[in-house]
């Protein structure tokens, strides 16, 4: 009787490392299968590092070791996760050498839905934003996008926290579009204000790219968008010791001119909103249109580089005539993927620049124009 207990003892053992030793083999041939929708189990605090994979960006956004640099412009981080409650995201800010403070806002969504919030940070060191809260569990979107132009802080994303797990990120678009411009293409003071006296735009608290027309216009096509733009600038005149020219390739690390930013996917659509302070300066800076023309036409040539087979989209904000003569008999036009069309923005915002609802007009012009330009290209 004893002897039989013993053995019945012995096959239980066997019978469990065996049925252990299938339980593993299963989990490993599970993995080798290629299952990589499903996302391991997280204590709810991912570092930048440990998202590898799970996020999107849009726009020109770097990974330094100190995080994901988010420093332009309608810059955009997404995710997706199955949770609830609280969602929060961290950020490191340094000064920059140029601007000497931090003073950077974003906006925030939930599902799609604009956050009331606008999240603003003004102190170098770490910070962290409250995306959401009281949120029911289930599978939620979320996205950040920077109101505020390069050089007012650099940012850093370091990671997020939530209670729940990471899912598959949100998918590309079918069309990526690029903006290039200047304080036009970047909204400054185009929000309201109450500053008595003569009051210069550029200050971040008047300023949100998210309503200006690039970024209007990219929501309003289901595209993806990069915003390559810098108040002051221009292509032959600047108000900076730098041109559009000179730091197309290398922006946003415009100082560091043996830089080059990979583009890691080639734009659909390029649209150029350029020449607004070339016209202003060429007086004072003696130089005749024939110059600003022939920068027009370089930067179109840079940017064709870049993205082989875009469609250049040139809008003048002066000598229209003279771009669209350029463009017609230099470049070769549309037969050449160059083209060129107006956006009407207003001048209702702070120091002439364009309000809200001038962005907004502008946007509608210009998405009509890119639909058109689309269909008959065959991008969609």
């Amino acid at each position: 009787m004893k002897t039989r207990r013993i053995l019945l003892t012995v096959f239980l053992i066997l019978t469990s490392l065996i049925l252990i030793s299938c339980s593993g083999e299963k989990s490993e041939s599970t993995q080798d299968a290629g299952v990589t929708d499903v996302v391991p189990e997280n204590d709810g605090k991912y570092t930048i590092e440990e998202m590898d994979g799970l996020y999107k960006t849009q726009g020109r956004t770097i990974m330094y070791e100190q995080g994901l640099a988010l420093l332009s412009s309608a810059d955009v981080f997404e995710f997706n996760a199955d949770c609830g409650g609280e969602v929060s995201v961290s950020f490191l800010t340094e000064v920059t050498e140029d601007s000497g403070d931090v003073d950077v806002f974003f906006t925030g969504y939930v599902d799609g839905k604009r956050c009331e919030t606008r999240f603003h940070m003004e102190e170098e060191g770490e910070h962290s934003i409250l995306l959401a809260e009281g949120l029911e569990k289930g599978v939620h979107s979320f996205k950040l996008v920077r109101q505020t132009e390069w050089n007012f802080g650099n940012i850093y994303l370091t990671g997020i926290t939530l209670d729940g797990n990471l899912t598959a990120p949100p998918e590309n678009s079918d069309i990526f579009i690029e903006f290039i411009g200047d304080s036009l293409t970047t909204g400054f003071g185009n929000l309201e204000h109450s500053v008595p006296g003569d009051v210069w735009g550029g200050e971040p608290i008047y300023h949100d790219a998210t309503q200006a027309y690039p970024y209007m216009t990219a929501d309003a096509l289901g595209a993806d968008l990069s915003v390559v733009a810098i108040q002051g600038i221009g292509s032959r005149c600047s108000r900076h010791s730098f041109t559009m020219n000179e730091i197309y390739n290398s922006y946003p690390r415009v100082n560091e001119k043996d830089y080059t930013y990979d583009e890691e996917r080639s734009a659909d659509i390029v649209v150029i909103n350029m020449l607004a302070n070339d016209g202003e300066l060429r007086s004072e800076e003696k130089v005749p249109p024939k110059e600003i023309v022939a920068a027009a036409k370089e930067l179109c040539e840079i940017v064709r580089e870049q993205h082989p087979d875009a469609l250049i989209v040139f809008a003048p904000a002066f000598f229209y005539k003279q771009v669209s003569e350029m463009i017609e008999t230099e470049l070769g036009g549309a037969a050449n993927g160059y083209y060129v069309t107006e956006i009407p923005l207003d001048a209702a915002g702070l120091a002439g620049h364009p309000s809200v609802e001038g962005h907004e007009k502008g946007a509608e012009a210009l998405i009509e124009y890119l639909e058109q330009l689309i269909t008959d290209n065959g991008l969609r």
